[in-house]
């Protein structure tokens, strides 16, 4: 929770002084290696350490991924809002009894190595983006 929060708000401050879409990026790889590190941490300490730097790395993007969808569809920020949030956390819903699958007949690291492919591809995705042109007043 405590790695959620600090990427967050840390993610927030980097898109203030970068751009938001190297923001996104940034967190993207850097949850790729801390993903793997996790699938084959050693110990049990660095299964503490990887797992909070995923956690980091993952919610990097996470609200300016919000603020980039409400720029994206200025006229609907609510529905960007919803589709952003809403569609993250449906497809996570669905996702989890895959993986779940995944380590009861394979083993956790595999279920664990499988998630690294998610980071790949939302870079992979993120790379396609383009910043939206500047957003229109409030009530505009």
């Amino acid at each position: 929770v405590a790695a959620g929060a600090v990427g967050s708000l840390t993610g927030g401050w980097l898109a203030d002084r970068w751009r938001r879409l190297a923001t996104v990026r940034l967190g993207y790889a850097c949850a790729i290696p801390a993903l793997v590190l996790l699938a084959t941490a050693p110990d049990v300490a660095v299964v503490f350490c990887a797992a909070a730097l995923s956690g980091l790395a993952l919610y990097l993007p996470f609200a300016v991924q919000v603020t980039l969808g409400q720029d994206y569809l200025p006229h609907r920020i609510g529905t960007a809002s919803g589709v952003t949030l809403g569609l993250a956390i449906s497809i996570g819903g669905l996702a989890a009894p895959v993986f779940g699958f995944l380590a009861d007949s394979h083993g956790l690291r595999l279920a664990l190595a499988a998630l690294v492919l998610l980071p790949v591809i939302s870079l992979a995705l993120a790379f396609r983006l383009r910043e939206p042109r500047s957003a229109p007043p409030a009530g505009g």
